[in-house]
């Protein structure tokens, strides 16, 4: 996000298309734990049972490789690209949980996500541009789950 304050709240900076901003905002997001799925929304407090997880991580990004620019590719490609992605997160030993992100009218198809633990807030940005995302979540342990606009 290079620090872009008006870019992390969606102001007039971002080269996004206006109308997907909200879309991001209004998406549902949903991270899974052996028993139970909980839910993230932008600007909600990070939940309870998430916020453990973090520990003494402080932060997450909840990112996916599917759709790389807005532009969703043919399902099989989109699997494809998402084991990639968990293979080489894994193969990194690098602490996350499965979940997924869609919008709330069903208008495009669930994306498989992953929420990846970091080291610093500050690296949210790089895992998303990293696979060409127009956003990512920041999750932090404590106050509001953020959107990022990387664009």
């Amino acid at each position: 996000m290079g620090g872009d304050a008006a870019a992390a709240e969606g102001g007039g900076l971002s080269r996004i298309p206006l109308r997907t901003v909200p879309a991001y905002r209004a998406a549902r997001y949903a991270v899974w734990f052996r028993d139970e799925t909980i839910s993230l929304s932008v600007g909600t407090t990070v939940p309870r049972r998430v916020g453990a997880w973090l520990g003494a991580a402080m932060a997450a990004v909840f990112v996916t490789p599917c759709a790389p620019r807005g532009r969703p590719r043919r399902p099989g490609v989109e699997r494809a690209s998402f084991r990639r992605f968990r293979a080489r997160v894994v193969a990194a030993r690098i602490a996350h949980l499965e979940g997924e992100g869609g919008d709330h009218a069903g208008q495009w198809p669930s994306e498989p996500s992953l929420l990846v633990r970091l080291k610093h807030p500050s690296h949210a940005a790089g895992w998303g541009r990293a696979l060409d995302q127009n956003a990512v979540l920041l999750v932090q342990r404590r106050g509001a789950v953020r959107l990022l606009l990387l664009r």
